[in-house]
């Protein structure tokens, strides 16, 4: 019996404790995944913003006036505790930005780069607050070319990101990626006049002409607009007009619709005295771009050139109903007009009743002209209306140069005259 109380006061602290693991293994939690941790954290800081979302409007309002204040370490301080109480994301805009600010204005662009990087963080496409890091890190070209690079990726089409990331190469030294940075922005804008000259200057800078390397890209690919233009214009430039003028011709037919390139041919037929040849293309971009107003006040210029003053009348007639109200397209009228008086009054001694009517004309557009804000026809304005030139129907005593074949009425006169029969206007006068 002794024996047996012995076995038992051994037997029952062994039963005690096998019973307490199995218990213990129970109690203790099973291993948690990476998701779940994440999960409780994010439910831990939710839960925290919730709890402290007024204190940090207060703090984020209290920071706003010391910035007013340019208070900055006041400011800063209380930025920096909005993200201590875990609100930085429901207040990231503006609140890194602000904070960035508040270190620039102490001179400290590190800690201004550090906020938007912080805040980034939270919107990490956010255009506006890239632009800012690449601000701040101005100072620091290789961090500074990497924000470029990284605008650049989302939004390819920035030009603005392109200049700036190729003087970033520029400053590193890098010239080849110098080049090709200003090259995208070329080839999203064929005629930008700062790309090319940066071009040029990148190409002068290490000691190449350009001229090499774009006529290369003209004869190895004469199918992009490009190559083409920039080829045409750097000859343009550079006053080998001649060797322009071939090259643009080709292009031409190959880019007709480009107008970069045809009006760069216009151009140059110009500059080659080759009128006829540059009023064809500028009247052909005239009806393609029917509302361009200086198109269309272009080939009335080469057509007044050319004295074909009925063909520029018509042209003149349908910028004033389809373009800008500014008072150009009607001045270009009464330059018609005028120079039409002056062609068919230049034989004779003295001007007749008609050539006053058209003179008359040019003088009504002119002074319609200045009305719209054009002021660049008031001294043509003046001198028609200068008594002692005597061009106008300035007066009842004028009435009784004109022919009965003039009147329309007591007041109003048409013009005739073999040199001015397609004119179908008349003059009313007071």
């Amino acid at each position: 019996m002794t024996e047996q109380r012995r076995s038992m006061k051994w037997l029952v602290p062994a039963i005690l404790l096998a019973v307490f693991m199995t218990g213990l293994n129970y109690c203790v939690p099973p291993e948690q995944s990476q998701e779940e941790m994440l999960a409780l954290q994010r439910a831990k800081r939710d839960s925290m913003r919730k709890a402290n979302y007024n204190k940090c409007a207060f703090k984020l309002s209290n920071a706003d006036q010391y910035k007013i204040q340019e208070n900055w370490d006041n400011a800063i301080m209380n930025y920096q505790d909005v993200v201590k109480l875990g609100c930085a994301e429901d207040f990231f805009d503006p609140l890194f930005e602000d904070m960035a600010y508040c270190y620039f204005k102490k001179g400290d662009t590190d800690s201004a780069a550090w906020s938007v990087r912080e805040g980034l963080i939270y919107n990490n496409t956010n255009r506006h607050m890239l632009n800012l890091l690449a601000y701040y890190q101005r100072n620091k070209p290789e961090e500074r070319l990497q924000t470029f690079v990284q605008i650049t990726t989302l939004y390819p089409d920035d030009k603005d990101a392109l200049f700036e990331m190729a003087d970033v190469y520029s400053q590193l030294g890098d010239v080849d990626n110098q080049i090709e940075t200003l090259d995208k922005v070329l080839n999203m804008d064929p005629g930008n006049t700062k790309a090319e000259q940066q071009i040029v200057a990148a190409y002068e800078s290490s000691g190449r002409d350009p001229l090499e390397r774009i006529a290369s890209a003209w004869a190895n690919d004469k199918m992009n607009a490009t190559n083409a233009y920039r080829y045409g214009k750097m000859l343009f430039d550079r006053g080998d007009t001649q060797k322009a003028l071939e090259v643009l011709k080709e292009a031409a037919t190959m880019h007709s619709g480009n107008r970069s390139i045809m009006e760069l041919l216009a151009q140059t037929y110009e500059y080659e005295f080759q009128m006829d040849q540059a009023l064809t293309v500028y009247q052909d971009l005239a009806n393609r771009y029917s509302t361009d107003q200086d198109l269309i006040l272009k080939v009335v210029k080469l057509m007044l050139d050319a004295q074909r003053y009925q063909d520029a009348m018509e042209v003149a007639d349908k910028a004033i109903v389809t373009t800008a109200q500014n008072g150009k397209a009607i001045a270009a009228r009464g330059d018609v007009y005028y120079a039409v008086a002056q062609n068919c009054s230049g034989m004779k001694s003295s001007l007749d009743f008609n050539d006053k009517l058209v003179f008359h004309m040019a003088y009504e557009d002119f002074n319609e002209a200045v009305k719209q804000g054009n002021s660049l026809v008031s001294s043509r304005l003046s001198y028609l209306k200068n008594p002692n030139n005597a061009m106008i129907i300035g007066s009842k005593s004028d009435y009784f140069l004109a022919s009965e074949a003039n009147k329309v009425n007591a007041k109003t006169f048409k013009v005739l005259g073999d040199c001015y029969s397609w004119i179908k206007r008349t003059v009313t006068v007071e």
